[in-house]
This record gives C-alpha cells, sequence and structure tokens, in this order.
C-alpha cells in the first residue's frame, strides 16, 4: 500500500454531514474547519480528483487522488498512446 501512495499521493478527508464543513484531512484536525465546497474546489485547482465516498459514522469519508505528472508514468501511458497513434495513423491512411 505505501508503494502505491509513493504512485499516486492520496487524502482522506472526513467531512461533517449536517454541517458540510472538513473536519480531518489525513486524521489531521482542521481548525476552523473549511467548507467542503471550497475545500473541494480548492484541491481541484491543485490537480487533486475525487475517487469516492463512504459513509463513516455520523460522517463522511472522502478519498481524493493527485495523479502524479505525465512523465513519471509514461510507461503506463505509452500503450494507450501507441494505440491511439496506431489508429490516427490508420485513419489519416484512409483518408488519403
Amino acid at each position: 500500500m505505501a508503494e502505491q501512495e509513493r504512485e499516486h499521493p492520496t487524502l482522506h478527508v472526513i467531512v461533517d454531514v449536517k454541517s458540510y464543513n472538513v473536519l480531518r484531512v489525513n486524521q489531521e484536525p482542521q481548525s476552523p474547519a473549511p467548507a467542503l465546497r471550497e475545500f473541494l474546489t480548492s484541491k481541484q485547482h491543485e490537480g487533486w480528483e475525487v475517487m469516492g465516498t463512504a459513509p463513516h459514522g455520523a460522517h463522511i469519508l472522502i478519498v481524493l487522488r493527485r495523479p502524479l505528472p505525465e512523465g513519471t508514468r509514461a510507461d503506463r501511458h505509452e500503450p494507450e498512446t501507441q494505440h491511439s497513434r496506431d489508429g490516427e495513423r490508420g485513419r489519416g491512411g484512409a483518408c488519403s
């Protein structure tokens, strides 16, 4: 699991259901507790993506993940990119 976290940094966010304020981020109390909307907006501008939500007692757990820059995952995207390039070549050849 630690290896996976190095690949994709994650945030575990605990939200109060009644007020929709962020109470904790990765076990760290938030004071003052930011509103969920502003918190998510700022994190999305930083490149974080919501990966899922789940009930957590009287709260909601939201998991955010930040993808690594493209250059660090090139080996994973290469086959997909290569496949796309092959498809583009095929279409280009058919149109010519």
